[in-house]
Order: structure tokens, then C-alpha cells, then sequence
């Protein structure tokens, strides 16, 4: 953030987290709750302010601020050109299309894709010992990392 005060910001800035159900634990068919077909990034009822992912929808797409997508959920870049300051990965991010910036990548989670262009964003920790998995998948051509901790390809075909 380069714009405002220290009264005018939030401090921290409260992260995005990827939403199973209401509070009342009511799952909702627009939630992500299920790792089978997920919520898409750019629909504001995929994430909540709840930090277990059991809250109302936010009003806004998370666009530059922190996201964390929670163990057993699964969100869906789906929509071009998303924005987050970071992003916590530790269920499942599907990534279908391009012109993303997702920050600086952590956790433990997998990133998975059909094409050789990941997001924009900074690797280093999601890619190192202890951190999450990029899974390609096949026929594609990988994107060429120098380091991948975990490194998974899927193939439908034969």
C-alpha cells in the first residue's frame, strides 16, 4: 500500500480467506467447501473475513491484499488479471488463466496448472524444503524453475 495515513489504513490489513459455509456452518452452493469444483477467485461469496472460512461473503473480490486459501478448499483462478499482496496457500489453487499477480507465495498447499506461465508473484518460500507443490498438468510444456520442493504431473491422457 502507498497511498494513505496510519489512521486511514488498517493495520495489519485483514486477509481474505478462502470460505467453506455461513457462521451457522450451513454450506451454500457458491462456497468453496468442496476441493471437487471450488469457488472462482473473482466471486466475492469464494471468500469471507473468518479466519476457519465458516463467515458471511465479503463485498469485495480480494484485489491486493493477503489471501489465504484454507486446507480442503479449493479456489479457481478463473477470471484474468487477479491481484493479491500475498497468498497462503494451503488447500488447492487451479490456475486456468493469465495476467495474475499473487504476491508472495507461502504454505504448504498445491498450485495447480495447464500452462507454462504461472502467476506473477515471488516463489521462494512456496518452491523450497517445507513448502507447497506445483502440479502440472500434461501435455504442457513446464515453465522452467530453477527449484521445485514438490513437483507433481498430471496426465489425463495416455
Amino acid at each position: 500500500y502507498t497511498f494513505g495515513t496510519a489512521t486511514t489504513l488498517p493495520s495489519p490489513v485483514t486477509p481474505a480467506y478462502s470460505r467453506f459455509a455461513d457462521a451457522d456452518g450451513v454450506s451454500n452452493p457458491s462456497t468453496v467447501g468442496t476441493i471437487a469444483t471450488g469457488g472462482s477467485w473473482a466471486t466475492t461469496s469464494s471468500w469471507t473475513l473468518a479466519s476457519n472460512g465458516m463467515g458471511a461473503p465479503i463485498s469485495n473480490v480480494p484485489s491486493n491484499r493477503p489471501v489465504v486459501i484454507l486446507s480442503g478448499a479449493r479456489i479457481n483462478l478463473d477470471v484474468l488479471g487477479q491481484r493479491a499482496f500475498s497468498t497462503q496457500l494451503s488447500g488447492l489453487l487451479v490456475v486456468s488463466t493469465a495476467g495474475h499477480n499473487i504476491g508472495n507465495i507461502t504454505g504448504t498447499g498445491t498450485m495447480r496448472t495447464t500452462s507454462s506461465t504461472l502467476p506473477s508473484g515471488t516463489y521462494t518460500t512456496f518452491t523450497n524444503t517445507g513448502g507447497g507443490t506445483i502440479e502440472y498438468v500434461a501435455p504442457m510444456t513446464m515453465n522452467s524453475r530453477g527449484t521445485y520442493n514438490n513437483l507433481s504431473i498430471l496426465s489425463t491422457s495416455s
